[in-house]
């Protein structure tokens, strides 16, 4: 029997074992009930018997459930007895909305900082700007605006003078009319475990809303949702769990939420209403994942760039350049407005962390090829420092480029390697694709180099991916550097090089079969063998520790 054998059939006898257990309170529950139709079965009392335990076991299996939602609303009130709403419609020409950076509840249609409601109030002209602010201290809060006309033009678009559109806006710090604030979930302390005890109250979470008049803010609205637990339908009683351990036994409960808050409800309490009037357009929406860039993000990307500000984006202004790329790898055509704006934002200091430009950089040829000069002035200007910005994601890609986009560059790529350990860490690897001799950069890899250089790590992974016309020079020294007994991660570094490099079967010899190295014998002759692969596939996925 294998080890995986074994872990299965522990797994299946724990189980086995342990769902009993878990129900054991419950079945013995409605054991009980059952009992008058065991005793009427036995002595002769015919149906009588099975009609009163149907009755009981439908008693206790639905009653407490159905009891405990009506008695959820009367916990609730203690917690809501300080709630008010203003007595009339109010009208106001702007807003500041505080909450959390990551609400993931129905508190807001959307997870954008200005989403559906924000935009649609400025669409439809309800107000004349929102302030978002983060209370969480993630981001120091963005304003937006409704634009019109060409300010609603994306890169190589064209729209008409009618058109509008909600961007991002500078913030002179005016103070807002309105402000409504989404206050942090808070959870209520747990009393101890009572299997009687149908409704607990475990959650709160209020928002109020300030008026601000004469320069004063007075608070119109304080409403409070509460989060109760209610006992399930049918009722099961079970081991409270908490981690391996158990702390008691316990009714089942679900939770219900009473007074549920929301963004859009809160408005519409306050008179401000999202309904689209007459003759506007509807609020545009972006696309979903796995679709393109629509011209809405192109825009709100722009209108970020656009910021007159020089200080680094915080997280919710970066946010609109983060979907765009993300939405971008999508994109099959690239158009030269689109790679204008693509090395627009690679240029831009305030952006220190830029998902997905490397999948884009790697995976569409006419950007490789567009953005190559522009990635290595990044690296010779800047360096690479610790932020994952447009130049470090690029680079960590040259490895797996066609050595066509990189041997035009050879010298620049060779001068760039004076600049520093970290740049030599993340070029070093490419240096057999620049169409050059790699020994002098790479050389040598045995334990005798000077422990303050580069790690050799990076030289082996250079002669793993590089040109297979190089094999002749970098194969003997890397068995050279095999007998020096390295540590297994680097053995396996170098074994995998040379097997990359056309010595396969003096990789298979050297392999032995205990389970860590035997796994690499597999990835080598899979990624070797399979012609679904893509070249140089075992230097990518080969964990380099």
């Amino acid at each position: 029997m294998t080890v995986r054998d074994m872990a299965i059939l522990v797994a299946f006898l724990t189980l086995g074992l342990g769902l009993p257990i878990i129900f054991a309170a419950t079945a013995f529950v409605y054991g009980v009930c059952a009992l008058p139709a065991v005793a009427g079965r036995r002595f002769g009392s015919g149906w009588e018997g099975v009609a009163l335990s149907a009755g009981i076991m439908a008693t206790v299996a639905i009653v407490p459930g159905y009891d405990a939602q009506r008695r959820a609303e009367e916990v609730s009130i203690p917690f809501k007895r300080f709630d008010f709403a203003p007595p009339a419609l109010i009208g106001v020409t702007s807003l500041e909305i505080r909450r959390r950076s990551a609400d993931h509840d129905q508190t807001f249609m959307d997870q954008d900082a200005c989403g559906y409601e924000c935009r649609a109030l400025l669409t439809y002209g309800r107000v004349e700007w929102v302030r978002v602010v983060m209370i969480d201290g993630a981001a120091a809060g963005s304003l937006y605006r409704l634009e019109r006309g060409k300010s609603c033009a994306a890169p190589g678009g064209s729209t008409s003078e009618t058109a509008t559109c909600v961007l991002p806006a500078r913030d002179s710090g005016e103070a807002p009319e309105l402000t409504i604030q989404f206050d942090t979930l808070s959870l209520l302390p747990h009393d101890e475990p009572s299997p009687l005890r149908l409704v607990v109250p475990r959650t709160t979470k209020t928002v109020t809303a300030h008026w601000r008049e004469g320069g004063e803010a007075t608070e119109i609205l304080h409403q409070t949702e509460v989060g109760v637990d209610v006992a399930v339908v049918p009722a099961i009683w079970g081991p409270i769990i908490d981690g391996m351990h158990s702390e008691g036994l316990d009714i089942m409960r679900r939770r219900i939420v009473i007074d549920q808050i929301s963004l859009n409800g809160t408005l519409a309490r306050l008179g401000l209403s999202l309904e689209r009037p007459a003759g506007v357009a509807a609020v545009e929406t972006k696309p979903t994942r796995g679709q393109g860039v629509n011209d809405l993000m192109t825009r709100e990307a722009l209108a970020v760039l656009n910021l007159p500000q020089t200080e680094t984006f915080d997280p919710q202004q970066a946010k609109p350049i983060h979907d765009w790329l993300e939405r971008a790898t999508n994109m099959k055509e690239w158009t030269p407005p689109s790679i204008d704006f693509l090395r627009r934002i690679a240029h831009d200091r305030r952006i220190r962390s830029l998902m997905s430009f490397d999948r884009i950089f790697e995976h569409n040829p006419v950007v490789t090829a567009a953005l190559m000069p522009d990635i290595l002035q990044l690296i010779a200007t800047d360096g690479i420092g610790p932020d994952y910005t447009a130049a470090r994601q690029a680079a960590y890609t040259f490895p797996r480029l066609a050595p066509a986009y990189l041997e035009p560059y050879a010298d620049q790529i060779v001068a760039l390697l004076d600049r520093g350990r970290a740049v030599q860490e993340i070029l070093l690897p490419a240096v057999g694709r620049l169409g050059v001799d790699p020994t002098p950069y790479l050389l040598p890899f045995g334990a005798d180099l000077d422990s303050r250089a580069i790690d050799r790590l990076a030289r082996i992974k250079g002669a793993c991916y590089a040109d297979k016309r190089w094999a002749p020079k970098l194969v003997g020294p890397l068995r050279e550097a095999l007998r020096s007994n390295p540590k297994r991660g680097r053995r396996k570094a170098i074994l995998a090089a040379i097997a990359n490099l056309g010595d396969r079967d003096f990789a298979v010899r050297e392999l032995s079969h205990g389970s860590d190295e035997a796994r690499l014998l597999s990835e080598i002759n899979r990624y070797l063998t399979d012609e679904r692969y893509q070249p140089n596939s075992v230097c990518a996925t080969i964990g380099w520790d």
